[in-house]
């Protein structure tokens, strides 16, 4: 599970204050499961809500908003 690890890198670049308080930023997962075809590979999917929080952050949003919106694109372009 990169995409987490992914999506925070690109929030904290996009906002240094994020970064220098990784506190105020939450994330976490809810409502994952795992799923896995019947065929002789050992092939599976995570499927989960990756959660976010941000605490304490008096700037701008539009930042904020606009590095959610390319990591979408890049990593997760059919939730766009």
């Amino acid at each position: 599970m990169k995409k987490p690890a992914s999506f925070r890198a690109a929030i904290e670049a996009t906002v240094p204050d994020l970064k220098d308080n990784p506190d105020r930023l939450i994330m976490w997962i809810d409502q994952g499961s795992v799923a896995s075809p019947m065929t002789a590979s050992l092939n599976f999917a995570y499927s989960y809500r990756l959660k976010i929080l941000i605490l304490g952050y008096a700037g701008k949003q539009i930042p904020v908003a606009i590095a959610i919106l390319y990591w979408l694109r890049i990593n997760q372009p059919d939730l766009l």
